[in-house]
């Protein structure tokens, strides 16, 4: 019942036409309460990577082009759930599931020991990420994040998130600070 995005978004404008601001440098980005977007180590990747997003610039809502949005929580463990993950442990957090991350990652950009299968067509790609607190780089081919459009149930100050790693074959969840 769902139909997600092919590609990874690398939009630097909002769909109404707003402008995203592009962030590179480590110590502005990690003082960031407002929306940022950047690519790995301020370099486009090619190869269908796109930007990263702190969730700040989630939070705008129109991130997507036209009649797309950012998943929820709820949406994610939809997906999770139809690729075999049982209803009990998508609800939990931390490392999740039996291959469910493995049928999502792509067979290709992770680093091996990389265990995807990419029997969902779901393509999901080792990114790596921005982390927040210092705004360095970090786990390029080893691990992707993915921003639901949902706050922590316990935490407004967090937002839900996705991680596949190259070496874990569940699917990781969890909530961390929106500046990613």
């Amino acid at each position: 019942t769902q139909l997600w995005m092919q590609e990874d978004l690398r939009t630097t404008r909002y769909s109404g036409g707003d402008e995203i601001p592009f962030v590179t440098d480590s110590i502005s980005w990690r003082n960031l309460t407002t929306p940022a977007c950047c690519w790995y180590n301020n370099t486009p990747q090619g190869n269908g990577f796109g930007l990263i997003y702190n969730w700040y610039t989630i939070e705008v809502g129109n991130l997507c082009p036209t009649g797309w949005h950012v998943p929820s929580d709820s949406e994610f463990m939809i997906l999770e759930r139809f690729l075999g993950m049982s209803d009990l442990e998508s609800n939990n957090t931390g490392w999740r599931g039996t291959n469910q991350g493995d049928q999502l990652k792509s067979t290709s950009t992770w680093y091996r020991p990389a265990t995807g299968t990419n029997s969902s067509g779901f393509s999901a790609l080792g990114e790596g990420y921005r982390l927040g607190k210092r705004g360095n780089f970090a786990d390029f081919g080893i691990v992707g994040y993915w921003w639901s459009s949902t706050l922590h149930w316990s935490d407004a100050t967090l937002a839900l998130y996705r991680r596949l790693d190259n070496k874990e074959s569940g699917v990781y969840r969890a909530g961390v600070n929106k500046a990613g």
